[in-house]
């Protein structure tokens, strides 16, 4: 029954014939006007909106006061239950794994006096302002952790080099962990790429978050993340039982 231009409008918003026919939520539902990209501004105003309709409060409008779906946000910032500024789970989460980045380098700059784990420190400092801003201002929040991922990056090509260097270098005995440490380096480099290369995706784009593709991408760059680390773990634990607490990690 729509025209074909306002059908397409749909369209580009997230609708599909069916969802348009019952009402169902869209992710554009929870975007500002700020937010979405001109293509989605078009697509809006086929249906009469500017700027401040958008953004206006529509007490008719069931999505205004959304909260998510699986219960993610646990409490407002100022314990207004009005607030539309509220603590999520998400935001939690990633506020303490950026604190432990920080604590870790500190940790490892301490014991080992290298300047190198201030990436580290720099990384972990970007991601903790960055889960910060992540409820109340995307943009802000996009902008911190894209500089968090170049700083994790540069960190990946560095212990990539420095391991490469010391595999060649290392006895029988060692070549074969260093081999292993040297792997997880690459997985901890193709994941730090696939990571700055989103965060550039997400800053110009607000609704690449719901694209399924890219947010598949990202689970697998997490999935290199965590794997890496495991091997880094499985490394240190493994040396320091073979040669008596001597930490491979350090024979750079």
């Amino acid at each position: 029954e729509l025209p074909p231009d306002v059908q397409e409008a749909a369209v580009k918003m997230g609708y599909t014939e069916e969802m348009w026919d019952v009402g169902a939520d869209v992710f554009t539902n929870h975007l500002a006007w700020d937010d979405m990209s001109p293509e989605l501004q078009v697509a809006a105003a086929r249906f009469g909106y500017d700027k401040a309709s958008w953004d206006a409060d529509d007490p008719e409008n069931p999505y205004v006061a959304y909260q998510s779906y699986d219960d993610d946000y646990l409490f407002p910032v100022n314990g207004d239950q009005e607030s539309e500024l509220w603590v999520s789970r998400y935001q939690i989460l990633y506020f303490f794994a950026a604190l432990m980045f920080v604590i870790t380098g500190l940790l490892d700059t301490f014991r080992e006096r290298s300047l190198f784990h201030v990436l580290m420190i720099l990384a972990g400092v970007f991601g903790l302002l960055s889960a910060i801003f992540v409820e109340g201002d995307a943009r802000t929040s996009n902008i911190l952790n894209l500089v968090s991922v170049h700083f994790f990056m540069a960190e990946s090509f560095y212990l990539f080099g420095a391991h490469k260097r010391a595999e060649v270098a290392a006895g029988d005995h060692l070549r074969c962990m260093m081999t292993a440490m040297v792997f997880g380096d690459l997985q901890f480099v193709l994941g730090a790429v696939l990571d700055v290369v989103l965060s550039y995706i997400w800053l110009f784009d607000a609704a690449a978050g719901w694209n399924t593709i890219l947010t598949s991408v990202n689970v697998f760059a997490q999935v290199l993340w965590l794997n890496c680390s495991l091997i880094y773990m499985y490394a240190f634990f493994y040396n320091y039982r073979r040669r008596g607490g001597i930490d491979l990690t350090n024979r750079l």
